[in-house]
Formats: C-alpha cells, structure tokens, sequence
C-alpha cells in the first residue's frame, strides 16, 4: 500500500458521499414531478394517465423515502475510515516517507538558487541593452524619454533578491531529520525511486 493509494482512496470515499447526496435529492425531485403530474392529470379528467402516473409515483416514492440517511451516514463513515487509515499509515512511515521525497527537496533549492541568480544577471542585462540603446537614441537626435523604463515593483523584487544574495535557501524538509537509508524491506512505498535511496546512502 502506498500513500497514493490511500489518498485516491480517501477521494473515491468523499465522491461516493457526493453521489449518494445526488441521488437522493434526485430521487425527492423525481416523485414531486410525478406527483405534479397526476395533478395535472386529474385536472383534465384523464383518469387513464393519472392511473398509470400513479404506478409511476408509487415506485418514486418508495424510492424517494429508502434509507438515504443511513446510505448517507454510511458513506461518511467510510470516508472517516479512509480517512484514519492514511493518517496511521503517514505516523508509521513518516520518516521513510520524508526520505523518499529528499530528491525533490534537493531539486527545489537548486531550482530557487539559479531562478534568482537568473533574475539578477537578466536584470543587469536589461540595463546594459538599455544604456546602449539611450546612447545611439541620443547619437541621433532622438528623444531618449520613449524608452521605457524598468517597472518599479520588478526592481524591488531584484534589489530584495541582491539582499539575498548569500542566504542559503533551505530544503523544505524538518531541519532536525537525519539523512538516512530505506532498505527495501522496509520501504512503505515500494514505488519510490531509487534516487532517494541512493542519495541518503551517500550521505549516511
């Protein structure tokens, strides 16, 4: 079992909630249609159709008034149990878990790195293609004030990412966990890559 698995679970849970919820107020919906039309029927003396609306309503009706709150309550309790399966199964993996995603953890921090290192060396470039094209605008004669100028908010945010620029961008995973091994036997997802493993067997 995967925690995949037990999250698609604990979402077919909550949509058999949804569907049962559907069915009933369909169900209601259906038998006060029905009812309306024998109405209607018994308005205009057509006791053939009323008649046989009336067959038509009688099985609605019981259909309308089944055990829906228990279909209801049922459903809800099984998306509780989904629910608390996932949960025990997070609490006694967690640490394998965790580990599985450090790959992706590693990948992020380098992915901030190089977007705001990116950023400022764009930046910078932007102003040098600025400053040669102010140079051959006033070579010419013509009027430098057309060229746009850097948005303000942009410049805030690479002046905030100069400011920066030394911290060390942390891995989104709880500081206080050492690096460690899954052995297959182990692992709670057998579906992990082998990335991870590899990763904290260098590290261990």
């Amino acid at each position: 079992m995967r925690l995949a698995d037990l999250d698609e679970a604990l979402a077919a849970a909550h949509v058999r909630v949804r569907e049962v919820k559907t069915r009933h107020a369909a169900a209601a919906a259906k038998a006060v249609e029905l009812r309306e039309a024998q109405v209607e029927a018994f308005a205009t003396g057509n006791e053939t159709a009323a008649k046989k609306l009336q067959a038509q309503r009688d099985k609605a009706e019981a259909e309308a008034t089944g055990p829906w709150p228990e279909r209801v309550a049922g459903a809800e309790r099984a998306v509780q149990r989904a629910d608390a399966e996932r949960v025990t199964f997070a609490t006694e993996n967690y640490d394998g878990l965790i580990t599985e995603r450090q790959p992706d953890a590693t990948a992020v921090v380098e992915a901030v790195t190089a977007a705001l290192a990116a950023l400022r060396d764009a930046h910078k470039r932007w102003h040098e293609v600025e400053g040669e094209v102010a140079a051959l605008t006033g070579l010419a004669g013509r009027d430098a004030s057309r060229i746009p100028r850097f948005p303000q908010p942009l410049e805030d945010l690479v002046r905030d990412a100069r400011r920066a620029d030394g911290l060390d961008v942390p891995a989104p995973v709880p500081v206080a966990m050492a690096p460690m091994t899954i052995n297959p036997e182990h692992d709670p997802d057998p579906e992990v890559r082998e990335a991870a493993r590899q990763v904290n067997r260098t590290a261990a």
